[in-house]
């Protein structure tokens, strides 16, 4: 099974995003400087509104866009943005964002 989707005459492995994406998404839960019982993450999620948590998330993926070739690794920022995309979009449809 071909695990390769085109796009514009380019292969994005699938099973590579996932990869990518698992890396950035522990880099993001698994901080040193969040530290706690609870991942930050959620704990902002449970004591926000839908709309707020939503407006969170987007605010999020404007950072790390808009800063993405100004500071550290520009992949990295990506990634971490695109992390913040992919629970935007999971959330829409569901109760509590993630």
């Amino acid at each position: 099974m071909n695990n390769n989707v085109k796009q514009d005459n380019n292969e994005i492995d699938v099973n590579e995003l996932g990869k990518m994406f698992d890396k950035v998404k522990d880099l993001i839960l698994n901080s040193e400087h969040y530290s706690g019982r609870i991942e930050t993450i959620d704990f902002i999620n449970d004591k926000l509104t839908k709309e707020q948590y939503i407006g969170y998330l987007k605010g999020n993926i404007l950072k790390y866009l808009s800063r993405c070739e100004k500071k550290g690794s520009t992949k990295e920022d990506l990634l971490k943005g695109f992390t913040y995309y992919l629970w935007l979009v999971h959330g829409i449809d569901n109760e509590k964002v993630m």
